[in-house]
């Protein structure tokens, strides 16, 4: 009887094998979107393809990084140091390099649903192999194509008292992932098909918990080298000139203290976080540039939709993309409207019948909603438990309630129990609540940094999660549309587009004569979502002029 391999590999080449020998020489490979590409895997696989031409790959993606080169003699020489200084010991994706150079082998062939901005507009094969979809279709579509092989960088549990020990952590692309392999999985069984899903453990990716932390045996293989772990893909920042900063200040005056920002990569997105600091912690300045330009005469939209004040309530962010931007936010305090993963509280805090600090009108308030019971129930205790409501060391016990060593009757209405709630039972304040929920995120060096500098507290309210619970409304596994609604109050969707037509429409992924320069992405859902919350409204950001070769 053959011994079944090990789930962790320290070899990528025998790990190749491995694959090999599970689904054969056809092997149509499924990798994240940007960041979260596992290189050395990536490249083991793709160099016994260039040398075994039995094996035919596919690689289906988006978004393949590539250090900047530059295009003449000159801008080589120039970008060479810098690309060196700040990607040097970053493995190349082999295959990207030779897509960009036509230099992929006939047996080798590349698909990808998003492309870097204008990076294949003179790439007829990319064109043609461009994959036209919407960002929630994609697990839909890869699996259409034939994935039968899923890898991913994936960041080990870090160590010490707490740590979630025999987990690994999606961190920068649970956005298809946590979707794609339960579906991938479903369709081999039923197929009797098999398939193979693939770790690659780096220690420099940040290790995010909530819904991005997953049980190792997700992946049947985990490739585990730390001596050869490699920084992260940076993207430096985008220069963020005068122009970008009044389209971003005018989006600032758009948002809703109490709301929901969603808000893309570029430098409109960095002049609306810009200035959204600077409405919540000078306000005064804030507000002169706001009255020169005469916002409120000029645009009334603004003081209707939008606002002029500090964010006292602060901002919920929900987005597909988790940029660098949101947590300038946090650190500003704007990023801080906490929602929660239970519809009917959500829909009481919106409404102010509840507030983050508890008191025994917070039982009373559930009591007449019909979310808990008095006599309170142990599946009550559990449910006020994990909301922070109750202290977790209050529980029933022969019929009694008990907190510590002292215990009454578990009847609300009963005043020695109100009493012992008040002095030993209540906790503090609403816990669980979440900040920022992403989809992925790809961003500079000292972005990364920060989200491995943490605290404990901060990474408890950031949730790394799928992308089809954050860009529709349709029910999820993470959350059905009750959900979704009552905690995306007065949405803001702030994109930004190419170019507009004078009959209105937005142009943000093509050119008229059919070439693609981007992708379809994730906007059609936002603008789906403003036209289908009651509140949410569209922002789309576009620059009056553009600007090529200098001109």
């Amino acid at each position: 009887m053959t011994e079944k391999p090990s789930r962790y590999q320290s070899d990528a080449k025998e790990l190749v094998d491995q694959v090999i020998a599970s689904v054969g020489p056809e092997v149509t490979l499924g990798l994240p979107l940007g960041l979260g590409k596992p290189n050395r895997f990536v490249n083991a696989l793709y160099q016994r393809a260039c040398e075994d031409k039995s094996i035919r790959l596919h690689i289906v993606t988006a978004l393949s990084l590539l250090a900047p080169g530059g295009s003449s003699s000159l801008e080589k020489r120039f970008m060479g140091p810098f690309a060196e200084r700040l990607y040097g010991r970053i493995p190349e994706l082999a295959y990207a390099r030779d897509v960009a150079s036509h230099t992929l082998p006939e047996n080798v062939s590349v698909s990808e649903f998003f492309f870097k901005a204008g990076s294949y507009l003179h790439h007829t094969g990319q064109q043609r192999n461009y994959i036209c979809t919407n960002y929630t279709h994609a697990v839909r579509d890869l699996l259409s194509l034939g994935v039968n092989v899923v890898a991913q960088m994936v960041a080990p549990a870090p160590g010490g008292e707490g740590s979630e020990q025999g987990k690994v952590s999606l961190s920068c692309n649970p956005d298809l992932t946590l979707d794609l392999i339960p579906m991938l999985r479903e369709q081999g069984r039923d197929r009797a098909e098999p398939v193979v899903v693939v770790g690659e453990t780096n220690h420099h990716l940040p290790y995010l918990a909530n819904h991005a932390a997953v049980p190792e045996d997700t992946f049947d293989f985990l490739l585990h080298q730390p001596d050869t772990d490699y920084p992260l893909f940076s993207a430096p920042q985008m220069n963020v000139s005068p122009e970008d900063h009044l389209i971003g200040f005018y989006a600032s005056s758009l948002l809703r203290d109490g709301g929901t920002l969603q808000v893309g990569i570029g430098s409109l997105g960095a002049a609306l976080v810009h200035s959204t600091v600077l409405r919540h912690r000078n306000n005064a300045v804030w507000r002169r540039v706001h009255d020169h330009l005469n916002i409120a005469q000029r645009f009334p939209v603004a003081a209707r939709e939008g606002g002029a004040g500090p964010f006292e309530q602060g901002l919920y962010g929900c987005s597909e993309m988790m940029v660098d931007g949101f947590l300038h936010l946090l650190d500003a305090g704007v990023l801080k409207r906490e929602v929660f993963d239970h519809a009917p509280l959500q829909e009481l805090v919106n409404r102010g019948r509840i507030g983050p600090g508890v008191s025994l009108q917070t039982l009373d308030v559930l009591r007449d909603e019909g979310l808990i019971s008095s006599p309170l129930r142990a599946r009550d205790l559990r449910w006020l438990s994990r909301f922070g409501i109750l202290r977790e060391d209050v529980y029933l016990r022969g019929g009694r309630l008990m907190l510590g060593d002292y215990s009454v009757e578990p009847d609300l209405d009963n005043e020695e129990t109100r009493q012992a709630l008040q002095s030993r039972g209540l906790g503090e304040k609403l816990s669980g609540g979440v900040v920022m929920h992403g989809g992925f995120y790809l961003g500079p060096e000292n972005f990364y940094q920060r989200l491995r500098e943490l605290t404990d507290d901060e990474q408890r309210k950031i949730c790394m999660t799928s992308v089809n619970f954050i860009n529709h409304l349709y029910d999820h596994a993470y959350g059905g549309q009750r959900l979704k609604v009552a905690q995306r109050v007065h949405s803001r969707f702030v994109n930004s587009a190419m170019m507009h037509t004078l009959s209105g429409a937005a142009v943000s992924d093509g050119l008229e004569d059919g070439r693609v320069v981007s992708g379809v992405g994730g906007q059609y859902n936002f603008v789906a979502m403003a036209h289908a919350l009651k509140d949410g409204r569209l922002i789309m950001m576009i620059k009056s002029t553009r600007q090529e070769k200098g001109k």
